[in-house]
């Protein structure tokens, strides 16, 4: 039997040995060619995954329901698929339920999930898109205490007017360029996020905020602001432009790296705990300025090295690679990671990125290829490693590089432990349908 090494499909991991992870539907859907469709997913510390989604027959997301893949890839039978608690006393505003970010959590009594999602709040004739914040115990029931049945409502929750329509908002599309960005830092729930007020006789505005709430009960916490006497805090336009979070990594004092998109550039910047800019940061500006031809960003940091990840265009008219763009904590150039990772053909675009425990760098994404049968464009999943200097890891996978895999199309999330490299995956079942969605896990 050929050894496996670092880089291949760890084969012990899910029911099929093959190294992946089927999430299964509800009822009674063929697992073998039906999923679940996920959106969120958090990964615990083990490498087993929590997510929320719902049934390829239910597009209007009518049953959304939690769910877990313990970490060896099997699916947490013993729990099962939960539906979400509807059992609040007082009003709710509207899609109160679509969350679309996960992360797990310690609380006092045991290890559990928050969650985030955008929710309609009304006032009169006009509407604010903004948020809803849940907490949920290890087995998905409402965190007793926290807000109204689990969930923490963000602003004053009224009846809608009269003369506003629905479409008259938009929804972003749920990626990790649009969902709030959440964590339990210093104490207290923080989340970044945007919102849109639109007004009845059409204006839409946008503003992006930093929020801190108590993580025990849901309510909101005065701690931001030059007094830190606020519960939200206005992040600052450049150039008049809104910054679109696309990455948050939050640090231990509440202070958080933000990785956002404003006018025609990327920009990395750093805020204190307050959430008022840290000036400090890059010579006095507080930010650095990327370049931006294409929405594929990710953004790892560990012991004081940040790693910026620009994924190519899926455009193969232009060929292209993944940039890196590495920096320290004052935001000087690190050059170790200021480098560009390709392929002979096809174009990279990887814009998910960790560090291990060792120090290297995980990237996944995809290839992005035009298919020989048609004029199509066609993608497969890829996962690089690097070493702690910054050079290809020539012992991971082949010379840096893991094998495609005719079932792996593309990445949406990655995981990174001692135990594997985990790689939330998917692929088209027929066109313009739903997605088959897979967990890979990758020998470390």
């Amino acid at each position: 039997m050929k050894t496996r090494k670092a880089g291949d499909l760890d084969l012990s991991y899910g029911d099929k040995g093959d190294g992946i992870a089927r999430i299964p539907p509800m009822g009674g859907l063929n697992p073998d060619t039906n999923s679940l469709q996920i959106y969120p997913v958090g990964w615990a510390n083990d490498g087993s995954a929590a997510m929320y989604g719902f049934n390829p027959d239910d597009p209007t997301r009518a049953n959304m329901v939690f769910t877990r893949m313990n970490a060896d890839g099997h699916w947490d039978r013993e729990t099962g698929h939960v539906p979400i608690s509807k059992n609040q006393n007082g009003p709710m505003p509207l899609q109160f339920d679509d969350f679309t970010t996960l992360i797990y959590t310690t609380g006092n009594a045991q290890d559990g999930v928050l969650t985030a999602g955008k929710a309609y709040y009304f006032e009169g004739d006009d509407v604010y898109q903004e948020i809803v914040v849940g907490r949920y115990t290890e087995h998905f029931s409402p965190w007793p205490g926290f807000g109204d049945d689990g969930i923490a409502t963000t602003r004053p929750v009224e009846e809608p007017g009269s003369r506003l329509l629905d479409e008259q908002i938009s929804p972003k599309v749920a990626t990790y360029i649009s969902t709030p960005k959440l964590a339990l830092a210093a104490d207290l729930i923080r989340v970044v996020f945007i919102s849109m007020e639109g007004t009845a006789e059409g204006s839409i505005t946008e503003k992006t905020f930093c929020m801190t709430l108590d993580p025990a009960t849901g309510a909101l916490v005065n701690a931001l602001g030059p007094q830190c006497n606020e519960s939200r805090w206005e992040l600052p336009k450049i150039q008049g432009n809104t910054l679109t979070p696309y990455r948050v990594a939050f640090l231990d004092d509440g202070g958080f790296f933000l990785l956002a998109q404003a006018g025609d550039y990327m920009y990395l910047l750093r805020f204190k705990a307050n959430a008022e800019l840290e000036t400090s940061f890059a010579d006095g500006t507080g930010y650095i300025v990327l370049p931006f031809d294409y929405t594929a960003f990710g953004l790892a940091i560990k012991d004081g090295t940040i790693v910026v990840c620009r994924g190519a265009s899926h455009n193969i008219a232009i060929p292209g690679a993944t940039n890196l763009y590495g920096y320290d904590m004052d935001g000087h150039q690190d050059l170790r990671f200021r480098r560009i990772v390709r392929l002979p053909v096809g174009n990279l675009s990887l814009h998910h990125a960790s560090f291990d425990d060792q120090g290297r760098l995980v990237l996944a994404g995809e290839r992005y290829y035009e298919a020989e049968s048609a004029d199509q464009i066609h993608s497969e999943l890829y996962v690089v490693r690097l070493l702690a200097d910054g050079t290809l890891d020539d012992s991971f996978g082949n010379s840096g590089f893991t094998q495609p895999n005719a079932y792996l199309w593309a990445a949406t999330d990655l995981n990174v432990n001692a135990n594997g490299i985990r790689v939330f995956t998917l692929m088209p079942m027929i066109a313009n349908g739903p997605q088959y969605e897979m967990i890979a896990c990758f020998q470390p």
